[in-house]
């Protein structure tokens, strides 16, 4: 059976699942970041860390097909086709910081009575596992990034709790600040004290600017720098960007990228680079204007970088040619960008989205991987919704 035909099975497969969820909660919203630059597009946001409840229901039985993803220095992932709709199964929370990558997704989260919790589970499966890492009240978790080898780095900071217009808000104090890394059972590997990076530095991270390289290097997104870090957590260099820097991310090749806003407000793609002995980031192609601004980069299966964008769908860069392709349309995603509320890639070459519909917390698995006969996935790239 074709592609095409399949995932039209899929789709109403699904629709079929969502009849069967149960649930009853309500959208709460909790905003835990700090305001961030006003002169952005006012799609920003809707593209911060919107808090809403988990909600119960059923998962389907799917399987993995494809090939080998020939990704450095990790396990081999196989690349899949095969669309997939999860509904939660686990004790309602309301969602602060999500990310995936490798085969995990990662959870910060609030439960009902108002604490906070950690937790992880493999892709397709419906409940988090709750993973116990001790940290002050005042201290919540900023940024997640999942490496290669589906371990969760995450950036702790100090935070001090507010009111505003009725709305409880934590915003960063910079005054402590802690990098913790799990693996995928929930062990810590590593636990870095960098409140020093931060008060002396005055290193103000900002918008999901927050990554690690194949040897455990850190990079973070300062206004107009990057800031990469050694493994140990310690400074080891500020790089100048000709624009405001929106994201930052890992190649397939390795290399360090980075989206930023020039001058124009045009974005562009740069990347890392040694010119004359030094380290620069160069502009290597514009990316397409739409409605919401580019927030997240990562390695592709087939290409140097696949990329999510809320408004105008996923995009993929050639770093060969120096060119970049829509793969994807918004329109043809299974969810509009405006009810997501957390996103990322999975190294079996399916973007992961989070939304809620009809009082259900859902997970939405979208092939982006190119394995299909005219260089998309399935027979002309269209997965959506029929």
């Amino acid at each position: 059976m074709c592609r095409r035909i399949r995932a039209l099975l899929q789709v109403i497969l699904a629709s079929l699942m969502l009849t069967a969820c149960d649930s009853s909660q309500t959208d709460i919203l909790d905003d835990i970041g700090e305001a961030i630059n006003n002169s952005t597009k006012e799609a920003t946001q809707k593209d911060r860390q919107s808090d809403i409840d988990m909600t119960r229901g059923e998962i389907s039985d799917f399987k993995t097909l494809g090939t080998e993803t020939p990704n450095k220095d990790t396990a081999s992932y196989e690349i899949s086709d095969v669309a997939a709709t999860v509904c939660y199964e686990g004790e309602d929370f309301i969602k602060s910081v999500f990310a995936a990558g490798a085969d995990m997704l990662y959870i910060y989260g609030i439960k009902p009575e108002g604490s906070y919790f950690f937790g992880g589970m493999e892709e397709e499966k419906a409940q988090f596992q709750e993973f116990s890492i001790e940290m002050p009240d005042d201290m919540r978790i900023s940024y997640m990034t999942v490496d290669r080898q589906a371990s969760c780095h995450m950036l702790w900071m100090s935070v001090e709790t507010t009111i505003v217009d009725g709305v409880t808000q934590n915003l960063r104090t910079f005054e402590r600040a802690r990098i913790i890394v799990v693996n995928k059972s929930g062990e810590v590997e590593k636990d870095i004290d960098v409140s020093t990076l931060f008060a002396e530095e005055q290193i103000r991270p900002n918008f999901y600017c927050f990554a690690v390289d194949d040897e455990g290097s850190y990079y973070l997104g300062n206004g107009r720098e990057l800031v990469r870090l050694k493994p140990d957590g310690s400074l080891e260099a500020r790089i100048s960007c000709g624009g405001t820097i929106q994201a930052v991310g890992c190649g397939r090749s390795g290399e360090i990228y980075c989206i930023y806003a020039g001058e124009n407000g045009e974005e562009v793609i740069g990347k890392l680079e040694q010119n004359s002995g030094a380290e620069v980031i160069v502009g290597k192609v514009g990316l397409p204007s739409v409605g919401a601004i580019y927030l997240h980069l990562t390695l592709g299966t087939d290409t140097e970088l696949i990329l999510y964008n809320k408004e105008g769908g996923v995009f993929t860069y050639d770093s060969e040619t120096d060119t970049v392709q829509q793969r994807i349309a918004g329109e043809q995603l299974p969810v509009p960008g405006t009810s997501v509320s957390g996103y990322g890639f999975l190294c079996d070459g399916r973007l992961c989205l989070l939304t809620r519909e009809n009082e259900k917390q859902l997970f939405y698995y979208v092939p982006c991987g190119n394995i299909g006969p005219c260089g998309n996935i399935g027979p002309c790239g269209n997965i959506g919704k029929g």
